[in-house]
């Protein structure tokens, strides 16, 4: 697969720039599934936590007082919900070398928050016609990369529909950019917000 880096942060669909610093979020110790830059997280409704006082913790945790949101991977398809992406995994003094937090080890993460007029890179699982542009579809989970720290999800192009986890709203278009294959790179934006004021909407599926 060409390109499968999860969700990353482009812009918004009137053409603003993303500027917002992200919401700081911890992944607790004792989380057995790996988070990388990219993936999609949900926050974990009961409670927030400490910066984890793990070896593998941040050394700003020995100076940092509060507390954060805990954040876990979301789960792919049937519609469920988003909170955001990872847009960063801070270093872990136990292992500076990692750009993912490895399962059961903790750490801080900054997340991007999902907003429905925000756009995200994505990558596809299959080839994409140009009619399944505003169309809507799930995620597939895939494991990520160790080695470059970035997911492995991508977007299910073979089960476009009315309602899904994201909205497919165009290709990222830029010079050399590969569409309408298995290379391409989507341009995609949240439609299952967790915790959103705004109703879940329909895509344009014939």
């Amino acid at each position: 697969m060409a390109y499968a880096r999860g969700g990353i942060a482009h812009g918004y669909a009137n053409g603003s720039a993303y500027t917002a610093a992200g919401q700081r979020g911890v992944v607790q110790s004792d989380y057995s599934t790996a988070v990388f830059v990219g993936d999609p997280v949900v926050m974990v409704d009961a409670g927030a936590s400490t910066i984890p006082s793990t070896t593998n913790a941040p050394s700003e945790s020995d100076v940092m007082d509060g507390t954060w949101p805990i954040f876990e991977v979301a789960t792919a398809g049937g519609v469920n919900v988003i909170w955001g992406f990872v847009a960063a995994v801070e270093p872990q003094r136990g292992s500076l070398s990692n750009k993912h937090i490895p399962a059961s080890t903790g750490g801080t993460i900054m997340v991007t928050r999902a907003e429905p007029d925000l756009l995200f890179r994505m990558g596809t699982d299959n080839t994409i016609a140009i009619t399944d542009i505003n169309e809507a579809c799930d995620l597939i989970a895939s494991a990520g990369d160790t080695a470059t720290g970035y997911s492995g999800w991508t977007v299910d192009i073979s089960g476009v529909t009315t309602a899904g986890q994201v909205y497919i709203r165009g290709y990222l278009n830029t010079p050399g950019q590969a569409t309408t294959t298995t290379d391409s790179v989507l341009l995609c934006s949240v439609q299952s917000i967790q915790f959103a004021i705004n109703p879940v909407g329909l895509g344009l599926s014939a």
